[in-house]
């Protein structure tokens, strides 16, 4: 628990540790009023948001004297001191949540086998595009130009695909909204570079736990190009894709987003996207490196390592098969098509002795390969006549 915190006015949020886990310390979240204030209207619903981060489970949220706190209580009847307690629901299965799949990897560290790292992003929105119905597919935090579009969960949450799979099977994510890159945030990458270091968060409004209404409207000057704040609102039915940071953690950056600044999709048909509940486990996590005590125990049981998934021979042939046709184009000689057009681009047009040569030889080595190959091919001579 960092010093600092202590003090200031703050709230503790107590969410239990799992009985069958080896520990017996709660998770205990303190949170300061000033940062709480910033982050939510509703304290209550950002409660049950964070203790099912943690445990997966749903449940009641209580006083520290075990009185039921309504989901709709306002910031302002928070006090210095006050404790509160999450209550599991009888029968929910606890399913801990684990940081190493919402960490971003280190420069260098980068997971080759990443999920996002099989599909290529397309090339980076230029900022005078043309915005028509293709935009549906994204979400938008700033209008400024060269804004490029970043995968709002970071790439160590798709390590790996059977990993991943599994994880959302567990969590109900929809798993094809990790898997597509064209599922993204448009987001100005210093944006992204601030949500990996956990100086700031993406929260997703899904009436699950919080709503629109239940977080502070964005204040401040008006940032990036105007032109697509103007952008009508879906009717209907939509998440809401809210930018969260503190100004604690921006202290010296250039403000690029106000603090609290909402992204709608243009296109309502596509409200469902990026799957809201893989938004919010990032979230908590974030919010758990905050102002979880990481001194108890039961800190240790939220960071375990991602165990590869068995490797599957089919996957392992196919690896293998790619990496030999990539080396047989590497050192292929080059077309002797494209060598002769660019002999005669740039002689004049003519046909140059070098070129019949390489040719000539080219041939040769292809004969005298096709010997060998055929010299090492087994006798199958049976003896009949």
């Amino acid at each position: 628990m960092a010093a600092e915190q202590l003090k200031h006015p703050s709230v503790t949020f107590r969410v239990p540790c799992p009985t069958h886990e080896e520990s017996e310390d709660d998770f205990r979240l303190v949170v300061p009023l000033a940062d709480l204030r910033v982050l939510v209207r509703r304290p209550i619903r950002w409660m049950h948001l964070v203790a099912w981060g943690i445990l997966n489970c749903h449940g009641e949220v209580r006083s520290s004297e075990g009185v039921l706190q309504d989901l709709d209580m306002d910031i302002d009847a928070l006090n210095d001191g006050d404790e509160y307690l999450f209550v599991v629901n009888p029968g929910e299965t606890a399913l801990l949540l684990n940081f190493e799949h919402t960490r971003a990897p280190a420069k260098g560290t980068g997971s080759e086998t990443s999920s996002s790292d099989n599909y290529s992003d397309s090339a980076s929105i230029d900022g005078d595009t043309v915005l028509d119905d293709r935009d549906g597919r994204f979400c938008v935090f700033t209008g400024y130009e060269m804004a490029e579009r970043a995968h709002v969960l970071p790439r160590r949450f798709a390590i790996d695909a059977d990993a991943l799979q599994t994880l959302s099977r567990n969590r109900s994510f929809g798993i094809e909204h990790h898997l597509d890159p064209t599922n993204t945030i448009t987001m100005f990458q210093s944006l992204h570079a601030l949500m990996d270091r956990r100086r700031a968060f993406v929260l997703a409004t899904d009436d699950v736990f919080l709503r629109d209404g239940d977080i502070p409207l964005p204040t401040g000057q008006l940032l990036g190009a105007p032109d697509w704040q103007a952008r009508p609102r879906p009717t209907g039915p939509t998440n809401t894709f809210i930018w969260q940071t503190l100004p604690s953690l921006v202290k010296g950056t250039p403000p690029l987003v106000r603090i609290n600044e909402r992204a709608r999709f243009r296109n309502p048909a596509s409200a469902s996207l990026p799957s809201p509940s893989a938004v919010n486990y990032v979230y908590v996590a974030g919010m758990l490196d905050l102002y979880l005590d990481k001194n108890a125990e039961s800190f240790k049981l939220l960071s375990r390592p991602v165990l590869p998934s068995p490797d599957n021979k089919d996957d392992s042939v196919k690896r293998q098969q790619r990496g030999d046709a990539a080396r047989h184009r590497q050192s292929r000689p080059r077309e002797m098509d494209s060598i002769e057009l660019l002999f005669r681009l740039t002689h004049g047009g003519r046909y140059l002795d070098y070129y019949d040569e390489q040719r000539k030889l080219a041939e040769a080595e292809k004969i005298c390969a096709i010997d060998k190959w055929r010299l090492s091919l087994p006798n199958t001579d049976t003896g009949e006549t």
